[in-house]
This record gives C-alpha cells, sequence and structure tokens, in this order.
C-alpha cells in the first residue's frame, strides 16, 4: 500500500454521483494584505495497492498540521476512519482520504502541511504540502508587471 498522489485544495465536495470533487485545486499561494488572515485548505490523498491490503471496517488513523515560517504547529487534526469496502475485489484497490482544516494565518512566507496515513497493519506513510502566504503584488518588494511585456493591456 503506498501514498499515490497527495493534493491541496480550498475544499473538497462530494458530487451527486457520490464522487469525491476538489474545488480550488492547487492554489499554493495566499495573497494577504493584512495578517492575521483567517484559511481554509482540504487535504486531499488516493492509497494504492493490491485489493488483499485493504481490509474493510479496519481503521486508517491519519493526522496532519500545519506549520508555519517560524516553526512549531498552526494547526493539528489527528482521527481514524474505517476502511471502505472494494466493490471490485479483482482490481488494484483506491481509497480516498480528505479533510478539511479552517485556521488563522499569522506570518507571510512558506507554510508546509505534513500529512501521515497509517493503515492497520501498515507503516505509517508521510506526505508534505506546501503553501505561501504573500502581501499582494507591488506591496512584497517586487516589482510590478509590466503590461507591455505580457502583451496584455
Amino acid at each position: 500500500m503506498k501514498i499515490q498522489w497527495a493534493l491541496l485544495a480550498e475544499g473538497a465536495i462530494v458530487d451527486a454521483r457520490g464522487a469525491l470533487a476538489a474545488v480550488g485545486l492547487a492554489q499554493s499561494v495566499l495573497i494577504a494584505p493584512v495578517l492575521p488572515m483567517g484559511a481554509r485548505r482540504a487535504i486531499i490523498l488516493l492509497l494504492s495497492g493490491p485489493s488483499n491490503e485493504f481490509v474493510p471496517g479496519r481503521p486508517v488513523k491519519f493526522s496532519f498540521h500545519v506549520v508555519p515560517p517560524s516553526g512549531g504547529a498552526l494547526f493539528e487534526h489527528k482521527g481514524s476512519i474505517p476502511m471502505a469496502s472494494n466493490n471490485f475485489p479483482e482490481l488494484p484497490t483506491g481509497v480516498n482520504i480528505s479533510a478539511e482544516a479552517a485556521f488563522t494565518i499569522k506570518e507571510y512566507g512558506r507554510h508546509v502541511i505534513n500529512v501521515s496515513v497509517e493503515p492497520s497493519g501498515h507503516s505509517e506513510m508521510n506526505v508534505e504540502l506546501e503553501f505561501y502566504v504573500m502581501k499582494p503584488p507591488g506591496e512584497s518588494g517586487t516589482a510590478p508587471r509590466n503590461p507591455e511585456s505580457t502583451g496584455v493591456a
């Protein structure tokens, strides 16, 4: 079993078909004119592997924490969910796990979200996601964009 992929989004929803959908995918820069500022992020990942490694009902422990540039933990969340059943045992299995967090950002710069997943009977797996909190362009010491150089008027 492995983490096949992990992503950061503004939110996650379940659509009318029951499929998990990401909202605001890959938003890695948050513009913050002033701090502190409230933020919300969703972490979505896919566990994959042979179907015999996924035992329905067994717990999957997960945790994530947001680390600001100065270190420590800005937000922490731990939980456990039961493994879902596989409707097609002859196929490789994939299980989506999603969690959302609302927290207050107090610093500009690189923030890291450390994600840990531990399915029952398996070793812990980790992934790191990042996002940046920046001042609006022109306020952070960077030069404003020149419309002539981009062809945009």
